[in-house]
């Protein structure tokens, strides 16, 4: 008596089990990205030899430090994207001779040398705007730390270097469409830059 009374327990749940729906897993989702919208304005600042333009929904961070370090100008910043949790870390240095920009040029080297090393693919884009300001421009995919930098120079006076950094863990998937936003912005900043 009791086997036929868990026989027929088994049996009134597979029965109570098959449903007319096939259980699917929910598929990955992103959240959605508000994209912010406004003026720009200009850059201009006393320690600092050049202008450019900006989004207004960007704030500029001054600090006396950078990354654990003393800057070698004043004119450092960052360029800060507070709805993405994003920073384009920006830094200038001056140029007395061809051996400084060498060796500038060369630490920005070591810097995108390790960020390709994690990068499936770096494209590099010699750059020149139509103030005349030219450099060099980095464009990385996949899990990157960094999908963007660039420097511009004059290769006798003046250096300055930008990085775009995530302030969270790489996610190239969901990170892509706000990397490509904040890009656009990058290209009109670099096309308005000039040296002062």
């Amino acid at each position: 008596m009791r086997q036929s009374w868990i026989a027929f327990l088994i049996i009134g749940f597979l029965f109570g089990a098959c449903g007319e729906e096939t259980p699917t897993p929910k598929p990955r989702i992103y959240p959605r990205v508000e994209y912010p919208t406004g003026e720009w304005t200009s850059f201009e600042d006393s320690n600092c030899p050049f202008s450019f333009e900006y989004p207004e929904y960007v704030e500029v961070k001054r600090s006396e430090t950078y990354a654990r370090m003393n800057p070698v100008h004043p004119c450092w910043f960052n360029l800060v994207y507070p709805m993405f949790n994003a920073e384009i870390y920006c830094s200038y240095v001056p140029l007395n001779s061809r051996a400084e920009f060498d060796e500038v040029r060369m630490d920005a080297f070591e810097i995108i040398d390790q960020i390709n090393k994690r990068s499936d693919y770096m494209e590099e884009i010699p750059y020149r705007n139509p103030q005349g300001v030219s450099g060099l421009v980095f464009d990385f995919s996949g899990p990157a730390a960094s999908p963007f930098q660039f420097y511009l120079t004059d290769t006798s006076q003046h250096f300055f270097k930008g990085a775009l950094y995530f302030n969270t863990q790489v996610r190239p998937d969901s990170l892509a469409p706000v990397a490509e936003f904040v890009k656009k912005d990058l290209e009109r900043l670099l096309g308005s830059f000039k040296w002062e």
